[in-house]
């Protein structure tokens, strides 16, 4: 069955990531909003059948400053509490856990996660990733397990890597849909990012690259096949 996807951005930067790619391909329909921009979410009720809210530098508790994330944070509310898909990735699934009354911080040692890491699958999340994987991080907070969140993925620096609530909401930590065009980009745009800590330096994200990505993709498209079609 041919699903009707909404895709919500942070920045207006090319839409090009795996996610979007694959399901379009798979046929799909793909509509983009980006709140930052001043554009609208649509009501909850208005035909959409699954939601994908992507990364973003913005902070899911800069809802003071910014309107738009409170007003993200309400609708991810309603969204979730209507059992409809929901996919959150890095700052979708901190908004996430943040509408369900999660926490949502720094590392308490001001640590940086950037490159591929290993995450470990719990034992609930053994339903969907069956081994451990290299994934994709780019980020700085992380999100505290929210009431109702079942833990999927175990991380080290970040021990928290994703978390499902509900039937089909699921928030992770990681960027699976970042392919290596697009992680190029993200390095030479935020070169200065490499100089945290706990970042992974260029050449070890381009050499972990040539060896995680493909199995990180097999692994999510095989995911976002069954996740769209409400079957997890």
């Amino acid at each position: 069955m041919k699903r009707h996807i909404l895709c919500v951005v942070h920045d207006d930067g090319p839409k090009d990531d795996r996610a979007s790619g694959f399901l379009a391909e798979a046929g799909h329909e793909i509509d983009w909003v980006c709140p930052a921009d001043g554009e609208a979410l649509p009501p909850v009720a208005d035909g959409f059948d699954a939601a994908i809210v992507y990364g973003g530098v913005q902070s899911a508790n800069s809802h003071d400053e910014n309107d738009y994330i409170r007003r993200e944070l309400d609708w991810i509310g309603e969204w979730v509490a209507r059992d409809k898909p929901y996919l959150g990735l890095c700052l979708g699934a901190q908004l996430l856990a943040h509408s369900l009354g999660g926490k949502v911080g720094a590392h308490p040692e001001g640590l940086h996660e950037r490159g591929f890491v290993e995450i470990h699958p719990t034992e609930a999340g053994r339903a969907v990733l069956d081994r451990p994987l290299h994934v994709y991080g780019a980020h700085h907070e992380g999100f505290e397990l929210p009431q109702g969140g079942e833990l999927l993925f175990t991380g080290g620096t970040y021990p928290r890597q994703g978390f499902r609530h509900g039937r089909n909401a699921f928030g992770l930590q990681f960027h699976p849909e970042c392919t290596p065009t697009m992680m190029v980009r993200w390095l030479d745009l935020d070169e200065d990012r490499l100089k945290k800590p706990g970042v992974h330096s260029r050449e070890r994200q381009m050499a972990d690259s040539t060896r995680y990505d493909e199995p990180m993709a097999d692994w999510f498209t095989a995911f976002l096949d069954r996740w769209v079609a409400d079957e997890i």
